[in-house]
């Protein structure tokens, strides 16, 4: 599910998720529930999630994995974000419609724009990219790059995926294609820009050694 604003704008399938996710909750009145989102969403929905009493946890990507955990801990919401709105009230699947019908209830609730709704969010920055590499160095780089890895909080259950306090990078060899997919998220735009490359940098370096 993607969201343009009244004023034309597209908001982006990062902040569809957070938009649906940050209702829904409000909605329900959740309070110790359980959100599901997979390593590479971003931290607007886990902030949002937070902010409502609810738990976050995080799944590999893939909207099954996703799926999988939210039956398993009978989790209150989640989705990827892709804009992959998944709510248990209807069916464990992503659902567009019913993103879509959470983001217009919220709208005609709170009598505000979404423009308006979307700039409330909590400001994170994402950017993406790729390096060709086969998959079988993907797996290797990653090993080296978590030994390297003293001060971040280490992820390995999906690709190698890196948190501190205010940004983190996730790295993952693609499913189906020789590249190994790179995404950074921060406060400002210029520290995930940073990230991207520093990591690109220094897999691009491994390479060669």
């Amino acid at each position: 599910m993607a969201v343009v604003s009244e004023q034309g704008a597209f908001l982006g399938e990062e902040t569809s998720l957070a938009l649906a996710t940050q209702f829904a909750l409000r909605k329900r009145g959740i309070e110790n529930g359980l959100v599901v989102i997979n390593m590479s969403t971003s931290r607007m929905t886990e902030d949002v999630a937070k902010a409502a009493g609810a738990r976050v946890v995080r799944t590999a990507v893939g909207e099954v994995n996703v799926a999988e955990r939210m039956k398993d801990e009978k989790a209150s919401f989640g989705g990827e974000g892709n804009g992959g709105v998944m709510d248990p009230l209807v069916h464990y699947g992503r659902d567009a419609i019913v993103g879509m019908g959470l983001i217009l209830e919220h709208l005609a609730v709170t009598g505000k724009p979404v423009s308006q709704l979307a700039s409330a969010l909590p400001k994170w920055y994402m950017v993406k990219s790729r390096i060709e590499i086969p998959t079988a160095r993907s797996r290797e780089m990653l090993r080296r790059l978590k030994a390297e890895s003293h001060e971040a909080e280490v992820n390995t259950e999906d690709g190698l995926r890196l948190d501190w306090a205010e940004r983190w990078v996730h790295l993952r060899a693609s499913n189906t294609e020789p590249v190994m997919r790179v995404i950074a998220e921060a406060r400002r735009e210029g520290e995930a820009e940073a990230l991207v490359e520093q990591y690109t940098r220094r897999v691009q370096e491994l390479l060669k050694s």
